[in-house]
């Protein structure tokens, strides 16, 4: 599939809106797990809230740099930095790129 392999400037713009996640895979695998309360929210203040499986939640800003989402998260007191790269982007699609314990991840989304 071409998308999988293509990168692109991100978008700001285009980034702005709610965001529901689609899929989630894990060093190129599926991960089974329910994704209906995994969200992002995108600004144009600039701010950002992002939502997983839990109670889990981050706010803060975020900035586009290249191909690379910026986040700050400044809701766990302090400010933890963030690269996410991304892979693709639409009005309506948008998949991200990042690694967690040394394991390559991939997150669909889908703007509702």
């Amino acid at each position: 599939m071409l998308l999988l392999g293509a990168c692109q400037r991100a978008d700001r713009q285009l980034l702005t809106g709610n965001w529901q996640a689609t899929g989630f895979y894990e060093a190129g695998q599926t991960v089974n797990t329910p994704l209906d309360s995994v969200k992002m929210t995108f600004n144009t203040d600039g701010s950002y809230t992002f939502r997983s499986i839990g109670f889990y939640q981050e706010k803060g800003r975020f900035d586009v740099s290249g191909a690379y989402l910026m986040l700050t998260d400044t809701s766990h007191g302090g400010s933890k930095k963030r690269r996410v790269k991304v892979v693709f982007q639409d009005e309506k699609n948008l998949k991200l790129a990042m690694e967690n314990a040394g394991k390559s991840q991939q997150l669909f989304l889908e703007k509702r």
